[in-house]
């Protein structure tokens, strides 16, 4: 990014003593391939005619980083159409600032909570289906690892049985419903607190209820303990 670039032919990016062609998008806009260097910090220049360079200032330097970026886990890997779902990524070469994630095509900005972990909200979803989820600290070159996202209805709890016991908690109780996915986050909310589900078929699960005061709780299936129908 800069200004008064023109479309010449031997339009030029200096990468500290690397020449790369340059090629040229608008008068404030080109593109270079960054050549390859060893870990560090050059000044990145251009050049309208290969010979005449821009000056050097501190926003042109560019850094090059040995970290490859690899996506080893998405946590949670399934989520519901609203894309609502908070999703924290694992693996390796995090920054610390300056993340991006890309679900299919669409780019999000990332939170990062160390070098091994980001944190990324997927977008909506018309249909349920698989996307590739990838990570950048550039917003250009993205890791290749190959993880996927699964998008899926909102479970609804329809009827649980038996629909009593004791306040002391530990009664192991099937929920009947609909779109149950098979997915190691799925829980079982009883008012405000969750407690792990285990899948049994696509309209039932099982749990076991918390200890909870006297009284009647709103049971409820969520994906990943938060998110629910309604």
């Amino acid at each position: 990014i800069g200004t008064n670039f023109v479309p010449s032919s031997r339009l030029q990016c200096l990468f500290g003593s690397i020449v790369s062609a340059a090629s040229f998008l608008n008068s404030s806009a080109l593109t270079c391939r960054a050549p390859a260097a060893v870990e560090g910090v050059v000044v990145l220049q251009v050049s309208n005619n290969g010979v005449d360079f821009s000056g050097v200032n501190e926003e042109s330097d560019f850094a090059y980083t040995n970290a490859r970026l690899l996506l080893t886990a998405l946590v949670p890997s399934t989520g519901s159409m609203t894309g609502k779902t908070l999703v924290h990524v694992h693996g390796s070469g995090f920054a610390a600032s300056g993340m991006q994630c890309r679900f299919g095509a669409q780019i999000s900005e990332a939170i990062s909570i160390s070098a091994t972990e980001i944190v990324c909200q997927p977008p909506s979803s018309q249909t349920e289906l698989e996307i590739s989820v990838e990570a950048s600290t550039n917003g250009i070159d993205f890791s290749a690892s190959g993880l996927v996202y699964r998008y899926v209805k909102i479970p609804r709890a329809v009827s649980v049985t038996p629909n009593s016991g004791p306040d002391l908690g530990g009664t192991f109780i099937t929920i009947h419903g609909l779109d149950f996915p098979d997915t190691s986050t799925l829980a079982c909310r009883f008012g405000d607190e969750a407690t792990h589900a285990t899948w049994i078929s696509a309209t039932e699960v099982l749990c076991m209820t918390p200890p909870h005061v006297a009284g009647i709780a709103s049971v409820s299936v969520s994906l990943d303990g938060s998110e629910v129908d309604g």
